[in-house]
C-alpha cells in the first residue's frame, strides 16, 4: 500500500500533535529512569524531545517516511 504521507503533508494537517505533545512534556516529569515508548512518532521531534529530557525512548510509526526522516535526522536516538 503505497502512502502520501510526507513531511510537507505531517506538517500541513498534524503539527498541532507536535506542539501539545510538547506542552504535555513541559509538565511531565520525565527522567533517566524512565522507558518511553513513542508510537506514531511521527518525523521524530517529540521523541528526540523525550530523549534529551533524559529518558530512554523508541519510536514507531507505520510511515516508512516519518521513520526514515527521523532516524536521518536524530541518529542519536
Amino acid at each position: 500500500m503505497e502512502s502520501n504521507w510526507g513531511e510537507k503533508n505531517y506538517v500541513k494537517y498534524f503539527e498541532y500533535l507536535t506542539e501539545s505533545g510538547s506542552e504535555l512534556l513541559d509538565i511531565i516529569l520525565i527522567n533517566d529512569k524512565m522507558k518511553v515508548l513513542d508510537l506514531g512518532c511521527g518525523p521524530g521531534t517529540l521523541t528526540k524531545k523525550i530523549y534529551d529530557m533524559g529518558a530512554k525512548v523508541i519510536g514507531v510509526d507505520s510511515e516508512p517516511d516519518f521513520f526514515d526522516f527521523a532516524k536521518s535526522n536524530y541518529p542519536e536516538v
